[in-house]
This record gives C-alpha cells, structure tokens and sequence, in this order.
C-alpha cells in the first residue's frame, strides 16, 4: 500500500511565482516570436525545481496498488505535473494558450509548443531579436522589483515615499505591481502587510496584463497569510475574476492548493450581486474541485449548493461523470463511501 505521504501536496514548489523567472510571455506574431528566449528561462526555472524528468518523459507515475488490487496514478505525481503544467499555461500569451489548453499534462504541453514553433521555424525562420518593447520604462522600478522580491520593506519604504505613484505601477514586462511580485514569493507577510496598509483600497484591485489581482496571486501560490490581508482591507477583491472569468476561489482549486481554497470558501459569500457559486461559475469550481481529487469539498458544494447538479455541463460530463472517471476514487473503503454519499447527494438533488 503506497504510503500516506504520498497525497501530501508539493508546499515548497506551490509558493514559486514564475513570473520572477520567466520575464516576458511566450508569444508570436507575423515576423517574430521569442520561443527560444521563453524556453530557455522556462528549463531554467524547471530545472531549478528538480522538474526537468516531467517534460522529458524520465519521470512517470508509479502506479499505487490498492488492496483490493486496483491500480491509480500516483497523487503526488499528478498533484506536481498539474503545478507545472499551469506553470507553463501561465507563461504564454493568449494567442499561444489556446492551442494547448485541453491537453493532459505538462509533458503534452511542453511537446505540443515544440512542435507549433518548429513548425513556425519551418515555414518561415522567425527574427529573434528582443521582445517588443513593455509599455513604460521599467528601468526606473528596477530597485522597487528587487525590494518586493526580497521582501525589503524598509527600501521599499524609501522608494515609495519619494514616488507615491509607483504603488500602484507597472513594475515588470507582465505589467505586476510591487504588490503582485511580494504576494507571489509566498513569503515576507511583513512586507505585504506593511505595503497593503499604505495603499489606498481601490489600488489593491490593481490587475496585470492578464486581469490578475494580487488576490488571484496568493491563491494561484497559496499565500494565505497574504490574502487574509487582502479580504481584510477589501473584501471585494473576491469577487473580482481575471481576464479569463476566474474568481479567486476558483484559482485556489486550478492550482491545487487545499488550504487556501478552504480559506476562500470559507470568505466567499452567495448573497452579493457576484456569485462564485452560482451557475457556469459553480459548476467550474465544483469540477476543479473534483479534478484536483478534493471529493470531501465537492461533497460540501453539492450539498450546499443543490443546483450544481442541475446544471448541464457544456461537455455534457456531469460532476458524477469526472468523478467516475477517476479510480483514485475507489481505491478504498473511506473513498467508496464518499461516492455512496456523493451520489445520494445528487440523486437527492436531482429529485428534490
């Protein structure tokens, strides 16, 4: 029988912000494209992380025999490749995304974008030269990118009392604000704290280039301590969603971080003119829940929220349909007994 660490979610690695490593979006155009800059920080990064084996196929699950004798992929496996796979994801650009989304793991993504830019390289050699140039001139929050980075308050302080503007300005190529940078480190409570008290409120809603809040961060990162902050000072960045339509609950379950996504449910309400819960936007928590195997909050949800499984699903895969579909559910007594409870709660939806 695998061992109970095993289900124990990779902490060191979910506190990474990729955006401190990986300095511009993978993108093309017409004359240009920047892969080979893009894949070269992005093996840097994984490389780092101790990683490189999920994209050159030398790391692959070991199944777990349960006693019954059924086999499921190895949780912790999944649990990485899924952080890696959204490390990737969140390092392309919108025109790039979309040729990749759908496909199961890091290592399809890591291929498939291979195989589009030779194909690129091919049918016409693309210019290599440096990036279009970011809006602004960066140089001058060079100091403030590195403060937020190291959590240094006191020269961040400095900055900021001689340019109150730069609080809220874009300080890199993915227009983050010195707020975005200090909550994705996953660390310096003290430096967001610090930070987050001399903001006005209206400029914590601050977004980057893809419609992120610093709220979204530390949920993307699993930076509780940042995000209690946050909902404290404005508790309306909950209900703020990203350029893709994401609320910040719903982050904390793409990226698999347990304790967070407890935290945001738990702040989250349903009576505001925003509902997380509600409609399209609660079936996709409800099946990021259950991808990311929490079964015991997806249970939770039904039986909170009953309509969730009135919902027809737009891939016509009902909630009890991708739960089936994952055999890490019937590996033992205590998990059949969550699908004997799951389906009762559904059943008792569906009648009621």
């Amino acid at each position: 029988m695998a061992s109970s660490n095993v289900r124990q979610q990779p902490h060191f690695l979910s506190t990474v912000n990729v955006a401190n490593f990986v300095s511009t979006k993978l993108y093309f155009n017409d004359t240009s494209n920047n892969y080979v800059a893009w894949k070269e920080q992005m093996l840097c990064l994984i490389g780092s992380q101790g990683l490189l084996g999920f994209i050159d196929g030398t790391n692959e699950p070991t199944p777990e025999t349960a006693a019954d004798g059924t086999t499921s992929e190895n949780d912790l496996w999944r649990r990485t490749d899924m952080l890696l796979k959204g490390w990737i994801l969140c390092s392309l650009n919108d025109d790039v995304i979309y040729a990749v989304l759908g496909l199961k793991t890091s290592r399809d993504v890591w291929l498939e974008l291979e195989d589009i830019f030779r194909r690129i390289s091919d049918s016409d050699p693309p210019n290599y030269g440096p990036d279009p140039a970011p809006k602004g001139d960066l140089k001058e929050y060079v100091p403030l990118h590195r403060a937020a980075l190291r959590g240094n308050w006191e020269a961040a302080k400095r900055i900021l009392d001689r340019n109150p503007g730069a609080m809220a300005a874009s300080i890199d190529v993915n227009e983050s604000t010195a707020l975005h940078i200090a909550v994705g480190t996953g660390k310096a409570v003290h430096f967001v704290k610090k930070l987050v008290a001399a903001m006005p409120e209206e400029l914590l809603a601050v977004t980057d280039d893809v419609g992120d809040t610093a709220l979204i961060i530390a949920a993307a990162v699993g930076n509780r301590a940042a995000a209690t902050i946050l909902v404290s000072k404005k508790p309306d960045l909950l209900y703020i969603p990203n350029d893709l339509g994401c609320f910040p609950v719903q982050i904390a379950a793409v990226y698999a971080q347990r304790d967070m996504l407890q935290y945001m449910i738990s702040v989250t309400r349903d009576d505001l003119g925003v509902n997380p819960y509600a409609g399209r936007a609660g079936l996709t928590l409800l099946h990021l829940v259950i991808e990311a195997d929490y079964f015991d909050i997806a249970l939770d949800l039904v039986k909170k929220y009953p309509d969730l499984a009135r919902i027809n699903p737009p891939d016509d895969r009902s909630a009890l349909e991708k739960i089936s579909a994952k055999k890490s559910v019937f590996v033992s007594e205590r998990r059949f007994n969550f699908w004997e409870r799951f389906i009762a709660s559904c059943e008792s939806c569906l009648n009621s």
